[in-house]
């Protein structure tokens, strides 16, 4: 994949080369900086943290977290339980958000079907509350404690979230809708890949071992239907690990550093793989600051993404574009992204 200078979050275009009917060639363009870290050179590392979130419009509270994460690890910070289940709580609404976006407003455009705009709307209110009911004002430096977490709001907020997600789910709601238009459209196994190719980073490779997403591989194999009830699957799961990350919750104080020098890294699950931030601390101050985002392998050469699209038909142009977005929101639903098809 190659890459251009641009916005640190980026986007992907997709250019799809097409011969004798079919794709031949599959190239991903990102205009993620792979030097963007440099902006944080100086910094210390509540300058860096506090901004972080802000900077990166793709997972910016995965973002602020695992970048809290290394500079503890390069700090010699050991936080409470109830520090880390705090995040959490903040880390899975953030998944949850953007798993409803894309199911939302992104799988039904490609498809042709009303909108559920309420529902995403819902869950970024909510995000904005649970931050609110769990975390203190200034959570957002290294070893930062707890206060005086809500528990009660934060456990309203969340049975609220399941209530809205199992609506969706239920018969006749959206997840039986988008099924349909699936089946309608005869594209519930584009995209499927061989047993040795990588599926992604994302929801399917988090619940391959559902129930569900078995029945599902042995009617489609890796298609679209089978990525689609992976998507589901979070969507229905998500609000009960923010429930169980909720029972943890208790008051706990700052925890102190134990060094200003010192190297760390830190990894933190997102909707659409692992965020990886490793930084190099020295004299207080960051020397070096490096982000590996899973888009980099979800769009990479010979990633999920070309061996879904590599090969696939193209008969009908319309039909292959709309196929190839809803791909790309099922692998990454995170990206800013543009399709590109060239007929040679």
């Amino acid at each position: 994949m190659s890459e251009q200078r641009g916005d640190p979050g980026g986007e992907i275009r997709l250019v799809l080369a097409l011969s004798a009917g079919r794709v031949r060639d599959v190239a991903c363009v990102s205009t993620r900086s792979q030097d963007a870290g440099r902006m944080f050179i100086g910094l210390t590392p509540d300058q860096v943290a506090g901004r972080i979130g802000t900077i990166y419009s793709l997972c910016g509270q995965a973002q602020t977290i695992a970048s809290l994460g290394a500079f503890e690890a390069a700090m010699a910070i050991r936080i409470n339980p109830a520090q880390q289940a705090a995040r959490d709580i903040l880390r899975l609404a953030e998944m949850l958000s953007q798993t409803a976006l894309r199911l939302c407003l992104g799988w039904t455009r490609a498809l042709d079907i009303p909108p559920e705009p309420q529902p995403v709307r819902a869950c970024l209110a909510a995000q904005a509350a649970l931050e609110d009911a769990v975390m203190q004002e200034g959570w957002k430096r290294p070893g930062a404690g707890l206060a005086r977490p809500d528990i009660m709001q934060a456990t309203g907020i969340t049975a609220n979230l399941k209530t809205m997600t199992d609506t969706l789910l239920q018969p006749d709601g959206l997840a039986d809708r988008l099924r349909r238009a699936l089946a309608v459209r005869g594209l519930q196994g584009f995209g499927r890949v061989g047993a040795n190719q990588p599926v992604g980073e994302g929801a399917l490779s988090r619940v391959r071992n559902e129930g569900t997403i078995a029945q599902a591989r042995q009617a489609h194999g890796t298609g679209l239907a089978t990525r689609l009830e992976a998507s589901l699957i979070e969507l229905s799961t998500l609000p009960d690990r923010i429930a169980q990350a909720i029972g943890t919750l208790k008051p706990c104080p700052n925890a102190d550093s134990r060094s200003n020098t010192g190297t760390g890294t830190a990894s933190v699950e997102t909707v659409r793989g692992n965020l990886t931030h490793a930084l190099r601390l020295a004299d207080g101050r960051v020397a070096d600051y490096r982000i590996t985002a899973p888009t980099e392998a979800n769009f990479s050469t010979n990633g999920p993404l070309q061996a879904a699209l590599a090969g696939a038909s193209a008969s009908d142009i319309a039909v292959l574009r709309q196929a190839a977005e809803l791909l790309v929101l099922a692998i990454d639903p995170c990206v800013d992204f543009s399709i590109e098809v060239r007929d040679a």
